[in-house]
């Protein structure tokens, strides 16, 4: 007996010429499974006493729906975690296109590695935000992403060279530029151009902080012309240390 309270249930008619005589009651069931993706925006109010939630550690999550189909699958019924991870990105196929696309002018790239030794890359923005695993740091492994061989933009990384295959223009994140050219600082005395350009990448970045405190979105073309000027004078002095 089927009780109404714990599964949908549905009645379908058919006709068929039973040997018996009589009607024949036959039971099918499936499971029916609908993706769905919750944005959450927390609006900043100085006086509200409540911070984010632990919940949402990061900025995509799992509700515990699928928190406890692994644990059933992967515990209970060892299910491998690779195989986890196909049946959840096939369950969410339709999800990531549309994430994908949001991807316009600008990405920032990030990868760390768990204890099982897979690869985690991170593709962001100002808005999306896409998690996926790779077993390898290698371009056969990032191409089936299907990422970043359709992006034509511009990318921000951490110093890796295979990312110069993709985008239009490639960045690296300040805080690394501030490491190199710290390690020439303090190993090639000799040398003074060093200093002066790190001092003027993180006065431009100290600068911009005030200024989108302020509520300024950009930066004047008289500043901007005096930043690009010390730069080159900067660089000028280089060549003649090196």
């Amino acid at each position: 007996m089927i009780e109404d309270s714990l599964v949908e249930t549905r009645t379908i008619y058919h006709e068929s010429n039973n040997r018996n005589g009589k009607d024949v009651t036959k039971y099918r069931i499936g499971l029916r499974v609908n993706v769905y993706v919750e944005k959450h925006i927390f609006k900043h109010n100085p006086k509200a006493d409540d911070k984010i939630p632990k919940d949402f550690y990061t900025d995509v999550t799992y509700d515990n729906s699928i928190k406890a189909l692994t644990i059933e699958l992967g515990i209970y019924n060892v299910v491998a975690l690779d195989r986890l991870s196909d049946l959840f990105n096939v369950l969410s196929k339709r999800v990531y296109p549309n994430v994908k696309t949001n991807f316009r002018h600008l990405m920032y790239i990030d990868e760390t590695t768990n204890d099982n030794k897979w690869y985690i890359k991170n593709y962001s923005n100002s808005e999306p935000v896409v998690y996926m695993p790779h077993e390898k740091k290698s371009h056969k492994q990032i191409e089936p992403h299907n990422i970043l061989t359709r992006y034509t933009g511009d990318i921000i990384y951490d110093h890796d060279t295979a990312m110069y295959k993709y985008g239009s223009n490639n960045y690296e994140c300040k805080a690394h530029l501030g490491r190199y050219l710290e390690e020439i600082i303090q190993n090639v005395s000799e040398v003074t151009w060093a200093k002066d350009l790190k001092e003027l990448l993180f006065k431009a970045y100290h600068d911009r902080k005030v200024l989108i405190k302020e509520g300024s979105k950009a930066f004047s073309s008289n500043y901007i012309g005096k930043i690009n000027a010390k730069h080159d004078e900067i660089i000028s002095l280089a060549k003649k240390e090196i």
